[in-house]
Formats: structure tokens, C-alpha cells, sequence
């Protein structure tokens, strides 16, 4: 096999064209995972994400970032259920869903909802509505 003047030539612009393409390739996934950011949890609401809003209760925190804290999440046949979660400031009972218009939103650490299960284990079974979930609330200190 005899090598022509061109051919040593070619090869190395077939292993930069492979290189430039492994190199392009690396900077597209390093740009679309910074692009995702952190994943938020689907049951917690933080201080950060508070923050990042125009709002000035728990509720309207709440409304904007996890609306489905704030919907029936089944009722209890055995006495008349709203379906909606309790809140909990700590482990108090506060009140209903509508409670959380009396917290300030700047006092907020977290907010986290608690399904059924998870409720009541946590919150023991005296929970009234617990098989609705909990809507727990930490506030700064």
C-alpha cells in the first residue's frame, strides 16, 4: 500500500472534524443541564422560591407556586369534609386552608404538604382531616 502526498493531510482533518464534534457535543449537554437549574420538589416550597414572588400571605405563596396544596384531596364520607388539607405552623394545628392568609409570606422558611398517610403518621391520628393531608408551615426564627 503506498501513501499518497494528501493522505497524512485528510486524516488529520478527519480526527479535528471528530474532535470538534465530540467538543460540541459535550458543550450542548453541559448547557441544557445548567439551563434545568435545581428541581424543585413537588411538596416542598421554600424561602428562596417565596422570595422569588410578589406575594405577601402563605396563601397567595402558596396559590402561585403549589396550587394543588390547595385543592380537595378527597373527603371523609363519615362526617361532613371539606377535602382540603389542615395547617400546621410546626406541629400546632393552625387551621384550615384559608389560615394561611394570616402568615406573612417574608416570615416563611418552608412549606411542605404532608398526603394522608404521611399526615397521620407525623401528626398522629387526631389530625381531623388528615386523610386530606397537611399543610405544614416553618417559620423563620
Amino acid at each position: 500500500m503506498t501513501v499518497t502526498e494528501g493522505e497524512p493531510g485528510r486524516m488529520d482533518m478527519s480526527r479535528r472534524a471528530i474532535y470538534l464534534v465530540a467538543v460540541v457535543a459535550a458543550l450542548g449537554c453541559a448547557s441544557a443541564s445548567a439551563k434545568s437549574g435545581p428541581h424543585k420538589a413537588a411538596n416542598l416550597i421554600t424561602a428562596d422560591e417565596i422570595a422569588g414572588t410578589n406575594t405577601t400571605t402563605a396563601y397567595e405563596a402558596v396559590e402561585k407556586l403549589r396550587p394543588a396544596f390547595l385543592h380537595s384531596h378527597g373527603t371523609d364520607l363519615s362526617r361532613s369534609d371539606t377535602g382540603l388539607p389542615d395547617v400546621y405552623l410546626g406541629v400546632a394545628r393552625y387551621g384550615d386552608v384559608n389560615s394561611l392568609r394570616n402568615i406573612p409570606a417574608m416570615e416563611v422558611l418552608e412549606i411542605r404538604f404532608y398526603k394522608g398517610a404521611e399526615a397521620a403518621t407525623k401528626f398522629g391520628m387526631q389530625n381531623p382531616t388528615g386523610i386530606n393531608g397537611v399543610i405544614e408551615v416553618t417559620l423563620k426564627h
